[in-house]
């Protein structure tokens, strides 16, 4: 064999071994991309909590009183709520319908509260330095001033709220398996 057929032989066999470096190098690319995602996996769903945080079964309130005063100005709206249930509330949500033929409560009254004392999430909380303050058989009573531009109330949604500790941390909670309605009489 000739020294010419020796070099295109050595050039052919050195382009095969580049092919196998490249194909190698994209082995390990693919390899690293699967552990760092499996690390990053595994990180992240330690974020994610195991199951969702619930309201104690026993946990209830009822609406007592919600009547809606149109000849005010603004008109005023007075919820009067029980805890009727085993469990201390710190406050609820509270939304209202201005269509009777509405059955959903969509509207958040939260900002419309005269006498709250703090506003967590769009919810009333009646007491933020004491946790859970309103106690079972205890009621409380909450005025709205309602802006002219919702109209007349029918219907109001209360969902409670608790703080819950868990895990040796405070947790507020939403106790959306206690929500009340009761439809609202003019006063």
């Amino acid at each position: 064999m000739s020294q010419r057929g020796k070099n295109k032989m050595n050039m052919k066999m050195l382009g095969q071994k580049r092919g196998v470096s490249v194909l190698v190098g994209y082995v390990l690319l693919v390899v690293f991309v699967i552990v760092i995602a499996a690390i990053v996996f595994a990180w992240l769903r330690s974020y994610v909590p195991a199951e969702a945080l619930n309201c104690p079964d026993g946990t209830s309130v009822s609406i007592q009183e919600a009547s809606f005063n149109s000849a005010t100005n603004p008109a005023q709206l007075n919820i009067t709520i029980k805890n009727n249930g085993r469990f201390d509330i710190a406050g609820f949500f509270i939304h209202a319908t201005n269509n009777s033929s509405q059955e959903v409560a969509t509207i958040d009254l939260s900002n419309y509260s005269v006498d709250r004392t703090d506003i967590f999430g769009n919810s009333i909380v009646y007491d933020p330095n004491e946790k859970n303050s309103v106690s079972s058989d205890e009621t409380a009573s909450s005025i709205f001033d309602i802006p002219s531009s919702l109209g007349t109330l029918y219907l109001v949604r209360i969902i409670p709220v608790r703080y819950q500790t868990e895990d040796n941390r405070e947790r507020f909670v939403s106790c959306g398996n206690a929500r009340t309605e009761r439809a609202v009489t003019p006063a």
